[in-house]
């Protein structure tokens, strides 16, 4: 695929520029993520007489760890499985704050359950919640070689027995989180199905980080180099079984001012 024909990295928004109408939207929105966020538990290494082992803490407890310098957070005993700051409070991408809520409006009815892949996909999930669908998060990190998972919300033994999902992350290089989030579930639960939706379909990497990676894509995932000397690899082509249905608010969902609307009167803002 020649670089005409490449998917267009997706257009950062300038809030500074944005009308009133629109920053006073954006700015509730933050607002009321940053509390929904405050009622998560993140998972951390706890060094105790015992040995180590995992516990949960609130968000904002971790996220002052990761800001403590080096020694304290060595004396607290405490170590970070993943970095709380890549928490995003809501999508750069312009537009997409609209698409979210299209598609939550759109496909609601179609699931039962919501699963954000922490950190980046959380923002997604927490749209969904507002429109209605019960929506929880689970964190995905690495250790060595493996992935793991970790609920940032209490969920009973059974819960998802029986449910259609629907999974949110930010894009999936390599397909390593959503499979290591997929895995789980079937390993603990028995789901009707389970479908994906991404921010984004196509991703621009870097070539340093696109060398990296690169034995770990599918054939035929990366598209081509654009002129800027960005990557593109296709999400789509990394996802396998268990997932059902691939979806991406960059290509099947639309941006509506109209759903900017919506989603204030959800806001109360």
């Amino acid at each position: 695929m020649d670089d005409s024909n490449l998917p267009a990295a997706p257009a950062h928004y300038d809030f500074d520029n944005l009308g009133r109408e629109l920053k006073a939207v954006f700015s509730a929105f933050q607002i009321a993520f940053h509390n929904h966020i405050c009622t998560k538990l993140f998972p951390v290494l706890v060094n105790s007489r015992d040995g180590p082992g995992i516990a949960v803490v609130p968000v904002e407890q971790a996220a002052g760890i990761a800001r403590a310098d080096p020694l304290q957070r060595l004396l607290s005993g405490i170590h970070l499985l993943a970095d709380p700051g890549e928490i995003s409070t809501f999508t750069h991408l312009s537009g997409y704050l609209a698409r979210a809520v299209h598609a939550a409006r759109q496909l609601k009815s179609d699931y039962d359950v919501g699963i954000g892949i922490a950190k980046k996909g959380m923002w997604t999930s927490f749209v969904f919640s507002l429109f209605g669908m019960e929506a929880y998060d689970i964190l995905v990190y690495r250790e060595g070689n493996h992935r793991l998972t970790c609920p940032m919300d209490r969920l009973r033994s059974g819960s998802l027995d029986g449910k259609r999902i629907l999974v949110f992350d930010n894009d999936s290089v390599t397909g390593g989180s959503v499979a290591g989030l997929t895995e789980a579930l079937m390993e603990k639960s028995s789901p009707k199905l389970i479908d994906l939706l991404l921010i984004t379909r196509y991703s621009h990497l870097t070539p340093e980080y696109f060398q990296r990676i690169k034995d770990r894509l599918a054939d035929g995932q990366f598209l081509g180099m654009t002129k800027q000397g960005r990557c593109v690899v296709d999400s789509f082509m990394s996802i396998g079984k268990p997932v059902r249905k691939r979806m991406a608010l960059e290509t099947d969902f639309r941006e509506r001012r109209k759903d900017l609307q919506r989603l204030k009167v959800r806001l109360g803002a």
